[in-house]
C-alpha cells in the first residue's frame, strides 16, 4: 500500500482509484476479527491506545478502525473493548489527525461509539431499526 501511495503522491497513477485503508483493526483479545486465523493486534487498556494508533500510522493507515462488538446482536458472545478504551482510541486517532471509524452491530454500540467521538460507523447495526432520533443524534455529533 505504501508504494501505491508514493506513486499517487508523485502524481503518477492518475488512472488508478484512490485507496484509503485502516490497515489493521483494533479489537479485544479473542474479540471480533481474531477468529479468522490472522494475527490481529489487540488491546485491553486505555494506556495502550496511543501506541496502537501510532503503530498503525507508521504502517500507513489512513484512518483507525475500532471493533466495538460484543456479539450479542448476532447471537454470540465475544470479548470487546470497553467504552473507555474505545474513547481513548478515538482521542488518540484525533490527536494524530486521523478519523476513527467503529465497527458496531447493535444500536446501543453505535450510540456508544458516536458518544465517544467516533467520526463514523463502519457498518449498519442489525439488532433493531433506528428511530428518527438516532439520525439527529449522529448528525448533531457530525458523524456518519
Amino acid at each position: 500500500m505504501r508504494s501505491l501511495k508514493k506513486r499517487l503522491a508523485k502524481k503518477r497513477g492518475w488512472d488508478m482509484a484512490d485507496l484509503r485503508s485502516a490497515g489493521t483493526l483494533v479489537t479485544a483479545p479473542g474479540g471480533h476479527g481474531t477468529e479468522y486465523g490472522l494475527r490481529v493486534p489487540t488491546l485491553q487498556t486505555v494506556a495502550e491506545a496511543q501506541a496502537f494508533v501510532d503503530d498503525r500510522i507508521r504502517e500507513g493507515s489512513d484512518y483507525i478502525k475500532i471493533v466495538y462488538d460484543d456479539g450479542r446482536a448476532t447471537g454470540s458472545k465475544l470479548p470487546t473493548i470497553s467504552k473507555e478504551v474505545m474513547a481513548a482510541l478515538v482521542t488518540a486517532a484525533h490527536r494524530r489527525g486521523k478519523l476513527a471509524i467503529v465497527h458496531t452491530v447493535s444500536l446501543q454500540e453505535a450510540r456508544d461509539a458516536i458518544e465517544a467521538g467516533a467520526d463514523g460507523l463502519a457498518h449498519v447495526f442489525a439488532d433493531e431499526m433506528p428511530d428518527p432520533e438516532f439520525g439527529r443524534f449522529v448528525a448533531a455529533h457530525h458523524a456518519y
